[in-house]
């Protein structure tokens, strides 16, 4: 709740700034520099928007960090001329781009690996190489958009840099950090899916966002449980289709929306299975190099995903 009021307060504290910025620009007669700002008001609110149109709750953080980004990048880049004035502020922004696309990227095959909806299962390097070229590809459609309106209607996006006059270096420099943002947050990605201890601040964001939106990962909305996890545990972030925690007692015929991440192979059978509780084990619980297992009335069931035993 904190983190929250202190969001809303820094938003309401920009959303002033630039509303101060659009009287003066229209006492002075800027019209384009109203027209902008007025424009960067209303994209202050998307969040909020998005919140409440598709029930997407997005993380207090994550909203800062993309207000922040629009009003670094539009405001004080543009209407400010930050571009100009320091000659790493365009690299520092494209940075920032990288991350929030990389975490976007992430979220979206990490939600299509976790629902049921969509039958698909990938391993965390597939789903930190998604997060990656996502980023990557965002940020080259953006220098090409640049080039567009620089070509089409004589704009300056693509700046000199460093002695070159056509932009190409700017250009150049722009998709490298682009890729520097991305591969760091690909990396945490992948260690976040592979090492359920981290606690780094990406794996904090993407644990607020599954718990804010338990409905994506099998979970019913309201609770901030997953499917397949009891309250007061962690979601799994094994990239699949995930189980409980070791020794979770679901009573001797599974609820529905029980298992829900790994798709389990079934891997021997009981000619008379015996009523017994359904135990589930993850798979990082078990002996390095072994794969985790579930017994469903006294039925074996074997999980493709495995991890090393915890230290």
């Amino acid at each position: 709740m904190r983190i929250r009021v202190t969001h809303q307060r820094i938003t309401l504290f920009l959303q002033l700034i630039l509303l101060t910025e659009a009287v003066f620009a229209i006492w002075g007669q800027r019209w384009f520099t109203a027209f902008l700002t007025a424009m960067i008001i209303l994209i202050t609110f998307f969040p909020v928007l998005f919140e409440r149109r598709f029930r997407i709750h997005i993380p207090p953080e994550l909203q800062l960090a993309a207000i922040g980004f629009v009003f670094a990048s539009l405001f004080l880049g543009e209407i400010r001329d930050y571009y100009t004035r320091f000659w790493w502020w365009d690299m520092a922004l494209h940075t920032t781009s990288g991350f929030l696309l990389g975490i976007l990227g992430f979220l979206l095959v990490h939600i299509m690996n976790e629902t049921e909806k969509i039958h698909v299962h990938m391993n965390p390097g597939f789903v930190a190489f998604f997060a990656f070229m996502f980023a990557l590809g965002v940020g080259a459609l953006w220098e090409i958009f640049e080039f567009t309106m620089d070509t089409a209607f004589g704009m300056n996006m693509q700046k000199p840099m460093l002695g070159d006059p056509s932009g190409l270096t700017d250009t150049m420099w722009d998709l490298i950090v682009d890729g520097l943002g991305a591969l760091v947050i690909s990396v945490l990605g992948w260690r976040y899916l592979k090492n359920p201890g981290g606690k780094s601040f990406l794996e904090r964001w993407i644990d607020a966002f599954i718990e804010r939106n338990p409905r994506f990962f099998g979970g019913e909305p309201g609770t901030g449980v997953t499917g397949g996890q009891t309250q007061g545990q962690s979601p799994d972030r094994c990239g699949g289709k995930g189980l409980v925690d070791k020794g979770t007692d679901l009573g001797s015929v599974p609820a529905p929306g029980a298992v829900r991440r790994y798709r389990p192979r079934l891997a021997t059978h009981s000619a008379t299975p015996s009523v017994a509780p359904l135990r589930m084990t993850r798979a990082r619980d078990t002996v390095a190099g072994s794969p985790g297992s579930i017994t469903v009335m006294g039925t074996s069931i074997s999980t493709s995903c495995t991890r090393p035993a915890a230290g």
